[in-house]
């Protein structure tokens, strides 16, 4: 009886033994399943623990590498594949990739800049030729011609908003290119020419008693000095289309007296104002 109950008693402890055994296994692989990729063995560190014999595997034999929280798989796991890799934290791929693109954003940034910058010089160019070809432009004065309005090296601002079917108006300051009957075939001729506004198509400009007259009526001139003195020695007729221009220096200014009269096609434009030297900044 005693060998029959120690017997027993020796099953018993052997199922005991193997049901506590059963349970331990239970608890482990749950306690696998629920801990997170980060805190794998192969991450952590720690060494895989063993299975007692003739409990069956929940999963592969071989422990899978996982990426680490540094985005570094553990020493025996090798490079991790792409279906390995956490969102969010980048690889060594990764961060050469993102190298790769940060100077490649770098580089359409420079580009973009310069592309930028180029369309503005190029749009500003583009608007001071329009300026300058159709708006205002700045000539220098190279005679005494003009004096005492303008005198030699003065720069004027010379405005061409107006139409060359305009009629320029009495007194007004032009600038006009050089009339063919003005000194012919002189390379030193200027290109361009600037006098005052006369005479109007359909007039008769003549001279007496030192004084322009316009169909015989005396002309007001306050822009002269008291003792200018004017000398016309023949009538002069504007045509249609044409005007006569007179410098204010009369004694020195070849003018319409000499070349006769011009047509309205070669005026560039009005002179609008004295810009330098500075102490003779003022309108006109």
């Amino acid at each position: 009886m005693a060998s029959d109950a120690i017997l027993v008693w020796n099953l018993q402890a052997v199922e005991l033994s193997e049901w506590a055994v059963t349970w331990s296994s239970m608890g482990e692989r749950n306690r696998s399943v629920s801990r997170p990729a980060t805190s794998s063995p192969a991450a952590t560190g720690d060494a895989p623990r063993g299975r007692p014999s003739g409990i069956p595997s929940a999963g592969p034999s071989s422990p899978q590498p996982l990426s680490g929280r540094g985005g570094r798989a553990s020493d025996t796991a090798g490079s991790a594949s792409p279906g390995d890799v956490i969102p969010g934290i980048s690889t060594g791929g990764q961060t050469e990739r993102g190298l790769g693109l940060r100077r490649g954003r770098r580089g359409v940034s420079t580009g973009r800049w310069i592309a930028e910058w180029l369309v503005v010089l190029t749009l500003s160019l583009l608007a001071a030729i329009g300026v300058k070809t159709y708006a205002f432009q700045a000539f220098s004065i190279p005679s005494a011609s003009m004096s005492p309005t303008l005198e030699l090296g003065d720069r004027v601002l010379v405005s061409k908003l107006f139409s060359a079917r305009s009629m320029p108006d009495r007194g007004d300051v032009v600038v006009f290119r050089r009339p063919p009957d003005y000194r012919p075939g002189d390379p030193s001729a200027p290109s361009h020419l600037i006098k005052r506004v006369i005479g109007l198509p359909g007039e008769t400009i003549t001279s007496s008693s030192d004084r322009v007259m316009v169909d015989g009526e005396p002309l007001s001139e306050p822009w002269l000095g008291d003792d200018v003195k004017t000398l016309i020695n023949a009538p002069i007729k504007v045509q249609p289309g044409h005007i006569l221009v007179l410098g204010d220096n009369r004694e020195l200014s070849e003018d319409g007296r000499f070349f006769g009269t011009i047509p309205t096609e070669l005026v560039e434009g009005r002179a609008v104002a004295t810009v330098w030297p500075l102490n003779r900044l003022r309108g006109l």
